[in-house]
């Protein structure tokens, strides 16, 4: 007669297997995104790039520099050149911070709500379909770090505030404010 073998030892090979598994699904679909650092600014970046660059030699938005823009996507861009310099590696780094970033949001978020497995799922559909080769003509470079990019970063950090809120049954204030 065979003896039984424990369970709980797979079980947790099993779950190693598959972070391990979602690691590696994360991390290609970051990396297949490299060669972005070539490519040149599109036609948004350009602008607000140049606003930027104004900026640091005492210009005004909307006086001496003009778009249609809020003003949340020039400051961005000039922190960014600040910290990584005036180049267009600087966009695609701040364009891939922001999906990281976002992909940490939502996969906090999907744990928050349905556990680790819904989390660690999240997070490997959002790696690969946010893909900008998958998404748009000419590999994405157009709508590298546009303000809809940062927008989607804000969504499920809100949404985090929310459910906290709900969660920890704050004050009427903390929930309005989430």
């Amino acid at each position: 007669m065979r003896e039984a073998v424990p369970i709980a030892p797979i079980l947790r090979y099993s779950r190693r297997i598959g972070i391990a598994a979602a690691l590696v699904i994360v991390a290609g679909a970051f990396a297949v995104r490299l060669p972005g650092l070539a490519q040149p600014m599109g036609i948004n970046q350009g602008v607000f790039s140049t606003a930027a660059w104004g900026l640091d030699f005492d210009f005004r938005l909307y006086r001496d520099l003009w778009d249609q823009k809020p003003p949340a996507i020039h400051l961005t861009y000039w922190l960014a050149f600040r910290l990584l310099g005036a180049t267009p590696s600087a966009v695609f780094w701040l364009d891939l911070a922001a999906a990281v970033v976002t992909g940490l949001l939502l996969g906090l978020l999907a744990y928050r709500l349905g556990g680790r497995r819904v989390g660690w799922a999240t997070v490997v559909v959002w790696s690969v379909l946010s893909l900008p080769a998958l998404r748009y003509q000419v590999g994405g470079f157009l709508e590298r770090a546009v303000p809809e990019t940062f927008i989607g970063m804000l969504v499920p950090a809100a949404l985090l505030l929310a459910v906290a809120a709900a969660r920890f049954r704050q004050g009427w204030w903390w929930q309005t404010g989430a």
